[in-house]
């Protein structure tokens, strides 16, 4: 067992009685505790009386340090200093001998003999040395439970504490525990007072108090330094028997009434005449209270409010200078703070935004109705103004809703307002609406990418469709002779199928260029829908996934089938390209059903009613912000030169717009949403009868102009095959000579529009001069012009390419059977 332990046990020897010398000791400890003497004045007493009533005992008392970890002897006057110096900064711990145990523990701590107890390893030596046997420790615990150190003493002799003298040192531990209790609350009241004068008498505003009768007990410095009136002209009057003006007189004196009589506190503004002229002062007097709720007195504040009463005045009358000119100004004006909250708008502001005089003052200027939904005007808003709010200039230009509700455009600056500091107080915001201005510059700008679409549209289908026409052209001679049910025949039909695709693809975009009707039919557009996923997951990478979710019933609508055909594979495309960064993308195409109510058919631009919706969702990244207001811009892009034009969701647009449809995009972190409704008819689809291929012939000498050798040796080996005798010429200069030549020997002429040195409709004048009863077709691989008919007066007839040799044979029975003035066959001369 160890020689340590709590005091729990039977005491070894009987109590002290209490002797006079015991008595005396108590007594004079006691006095110098009820007198509240310096801490280290009771401390010392309370070791004398510990070394007074326990023989041979050697007192001290330690304290905890701040850091909670160490304890100091505060006082030990009888302990030999070698020792005392080695237990100073004794660690607090579960075996750091009586002290620093009884401290960790919370409970006494009886060492008997310090040479064997083994709490005691880290001090053995330097009790020894000083003759230290024994240690006996008490904690002294605050109210709160904190320790704040311990009760010691210690012996020469291996012993422990009798039941009386453990009694004796627990009574001196809670002395000591109420004394430094008492010594830091005294240290916290005089902190307190120490503060509390010091904000009185540094305090910028008056501050008075009054007793329960009204009289003037104190003032502050800063009554004399504000009004010139000092504290001995007031001490011991009330109100109403101050040196000052009658009306002042009563003001105070019935404020201090009323606070009086009613408990609460009384605040007034008033002027305090003085020598050196007037003051406004802000007043308010407060019941003072005592511990019991008892009102003992009043607290009267007083500040000066001159500045701030002139600066207001002077601001009314700018104020009213400032709504003069905003009301009649006819630009929209506007003041701001530097952060920018509205303060004042002018009446031209508020009737373009349809917007109450007093609606959103104090409210930042992009958070207005008016700009709601509008990010992108927010976010400019924001800008201008902080540029403005640093010094300098901020404009730009604002997308708003108007008094109608409508979207309107706007230009705006703001310029920054400084006081005679040169700081910026306030923001000076004119502008105009614009809209007119945005709409003819928009008209413009379509009118030029229009054209400009049309220009390049009208060269790429130049040369595309002679390209496509010699690819259908000798896909069908190829056709015609290979045997039916052969892989050869079924791979001629679909090089023809494809390429009959591809030429209605050029002519959508001829169409699209040129703002040109379109000839709507009731078309199932599920199906189409179905075969576009067909050629869709052809083309798409094995990293996607596609996933399908698509209706069973027939959707009819009123469009074109190659167009309809178009949106779907669009924007496949655009979804494709968006998934290429990833390693598993997902790409969901939905088609269903549905009817939209009046509400949710609004919000789309749309008439209620049953439409067929498809959804077309990616798990790419999503397109920025600042980018999605413009993606159905026709040539916009943010693909890498050679990786895109910009048309494809120009072209997506057109035609949903063109069916009478509506496009909505959802875009974020997690991927891009495409949602179309086009309007659904109950007008049965319109099938496109499967063509019957008919072998149509005749005869006659036709001369074949064209600048595209593989068109030339297309036709140079078709039309003989159908009765009929070919000249063909690459140059038109060599076809004119020798048509010039012997003009009798034809009876038809082909010729390309677009051709070098001498164009189409060059030749065709030529000939004409010669032979204006020669029939002419003229092909051409921009399709028909607008205003164009299939024939016009004077036996011009006219074929686009790219064309299938049922076109090109019908076109010329066409053209073989008229005659000026008659439809009898001309013979060849």
């Amino acid at each position: 067992m160890t020689a340590a332990s709590d005091m729990a046990g039977d005491a070894k020897a009987p109590a002290l009685p209490a002797s006079g010398a015991q008595v005396q000791y108590l007594r004079a400890l006691l006095e110098t505790v009820g007198s509240g003497g310096a801490l280290d004045v009771v401390l010392a007493n309370v070791v004398q009386w510990i070394e007074g009533v326990i023989p041979d005992s050697i007192g001290s008392v330690l304290l905890t340090e701040r850091d909670g970890r160490h304890l100091r002897h505060a006082v030990a006057s009888s302990l030999p200093p070698a020792y005392r110096e080695h237990s100073d900064m004794t660690p607090v711990g579960p075996a750091c001998g009586s002290s620093g145990t009884a401290a960790y523990r919370g409970a006494p701590v009886i060492v008997a003999d310090i040479a064997s107890d083994p709490l005691c390893d880290w001090d053995r030596a330097a009790a020894a040395e000083s003759g230290v046997r024994a240690c006996w420790s008490y904690p002294v615990c605050a109210s709160t439970g904190e320790c704040l150190g311990t009760v010691t003493v210690y012996r020469r002799e291996s012993s422990r504490p009798t039941d009386a003298e453990s009694a004796q040192l627990q009574d001196a531990a809670r002395i000591v525990a109420l004394v430094i209790e008492r010594a830091r609350a005294d240290e916290a009241r005089q902190r307190h007072d120490s503060g509390l004068r010091t904000i009185l008498e540094n305090a910028l505003d008056i501050i008075i108090r009054l007793d329960a009768q009204g009289r003037y007990l104190y003032a502050n410095p800063a009554l004399q330094r504000l009004t010139g009136i000092s504290l001995s002209t007031i001490v011991g009057r009330t109100a109403a028997e101050l040196d000052c003006a009658p009306a002042l007189r009563d003001r105070l004196a019935d404020m201090n009434r009323a606070a009086t009589e009613q408990g609460v506190s009384v605040r007034a503004e008033f002027v305090l005449p003085l020598s050196e002229g007037e003051r406004w002062l802000d007043v308010v007097t407060v019941p003072e209270f005592d511990a019991a709720q008892v009102q003992v007195g009043l607290i009267q504040f007083a500040r000066d409010i001159t500045a701030r009463r002139e600066a207001e005045q002077a601001q009314r009358r700018s104020e009213q200078r400032l709504r003069l000119v905003f009301n009649l100004s006819s630009r929209s004006i506007a003041l701001l703070d530097p952060t920018g909250r509205l303060l004042e708008v002018g009446d031209q502001a508020t009737a373009i935004a349809g917007l109450e005089h007093d609606q959103g003052i104090g409210a930042c200027l992009w958070d207005l109705p008016s700009f709601a939904g509008q990010p992108g005007s927010q976010e400019t808003l924001r800008r201008a103004v902080a540029d403005a709010a640093a010094g300098g200039v901020g404009n730009g230009e604002t997308i708003f809703r108007g008094r109608e509700g409508d979207l309107r455009f706007g230009s705006f600056s703001v310029v920054p307002v400084r006081d005679a500091d040169g700081l910026v107080v306030e923001l000076l915001m004119e502008g105009s609406d614009i809209t007119d201005k945005h709409d003819l510059e928009q008209r413009l700008r379509q009118s030029e990418k229009m054209e400009s679409l049309g220009r390049l549209a009208g060269g790429i289908a130049h040369d595309f469709n002679n390209i496509l026409a010699a690819i259908l052209g000798h896909a069908e001679l190829l056709s015609a002779d290979a045997p039916p049910g052969t892989e050869t025949h079924e791979g001629l039909q679909h090089i023809l199928h494809s390429s009959r695709r591809a030429r209605d693809l050029v002519r959508q975009i001829l169409a699209f260029s040129r703002k040109a009707e379109l000839v709507h039919k009731p078309v199932d557009f599920r199906g189409l829908i179905v075969d576009g996923l067909r050629l869709l997951r052809a083309s798409l990478p094995a990293t996607i996934d596609l996933q399908e979710r698509v209706t069973q019933s027939p959707l009819v609508v009123m469009g074109d089938a190659s167009q309809l055909s178009q949106v779907l594979l669009n924007l496949g495309a655009n979804a494709e390209y968006a998934l290429r960064s990833q390693d598993h993308g997902r790409l969901a195409i939905e088609l269903e059903r549905v009817r939209l109510d009046a509400e949710p058919a609004r919000a789309l631009e749309l008439g209620p009613g049953a439409f067929a919706r498809l959804v077309i969702r990616d798990s790419g990244h999503g397109i920025p912000a600042h980018v999605r207001t413009k993606i159905f811009e026709p040539f916009f892009t943010t693909k890498p030169v050679g990786e895109g034009t910009g048309m494809g969701l120009a072209v997506v647009h057109g035609i949903v717009v063109a069916h009478g449809g509506a496009v909505r995009v959802h875009s974020g972190p997690q991927g891009t949403t495409f949602e179309l409704h086009f309007p659904i008819v109950s007008t049965p689809a319109h099938v496109t009868a499967q063509r019957v291929a008919e072998d149509r012939r005749g005869s006659g000498r036709i001369l074949v102009v064209d600048d595209e050798p593989a068109i030339v040796s297309l036709l140079q080996r078709l039309l003989p095959r159908r009765g009929f005798e070919t000249v063909c010429f690459t140059s038109s200069v060599d076809a004119l000579d020798r048509f010039r030549a012997a003009p009798l020997e034809f009876d038809l002429i082909i010729t390309d529009r677009t051709m070098p040195q001498l164009s189409g409709d060059e030749l065709v004048s030529a000939v004409r001069g010669v032979r204006n009863d020669l029939p002419v077709i003229v092909t051409s691989g921009q399709g028909h012009l607008p205003g164009e008919e299939e024939s016009e007066p004077g036996a011009i007839f006219h074929l686009a390419k790219p064309f299938d040799v049922d076109d090109l044979m019908r076109v010329i029975e066409m053209a073989r059977g008229w005659r000026p003035g008659s439809v009898v066959e001309m013979k060849r001369g």
